[in-house]
């Protein structure tokens, strides 16, 4: 675990010469809403406290609470695609709202 307790924490995984990754993340709906209340509650854009987020739970990562709940998330996971895979796999999307 990084020895950073601030913010600050953050900006140290940041470096200029560093190429931006993009990774994209399923989740549900009301996860999202949540994370961009969360954003706008704070006049921040979502992904900046998605990256800040990030780097706070790495930095965690020996945690038994936080372990705890990434089990619990792997394991919800992997139940829901077996549920997915009994049911013939993707489902198709439904129609995007215009």
């Amino acid at each position: 675990m990084s020895s950073c307790t601030s913010a600050v924490c953050y900006k140290e995984d940041m470096d200029d010469k560093d190429e931006m990754m993009r990774l994209h993340v399923l989740m549900p709906a009301a996860m999202n809403t949540r994370l961009r209340a969360a954003a706008l509650e704070r006049g921040t854009p979502a992904t900046v406290l998605v990256r800040t987020l990030i780097a706070y739970g790495l930095d965690r990562m020996d945690d038994a609470t936080l372990s705890q709940l990434i089990d619990d998330a792997a394991q919800a996971e992997r139940e829901r695609r077996a549920a997915a895979g009994r049911e013939g796999g993707k489902k198709p999307r439904p129609p995007k709202k215009t």
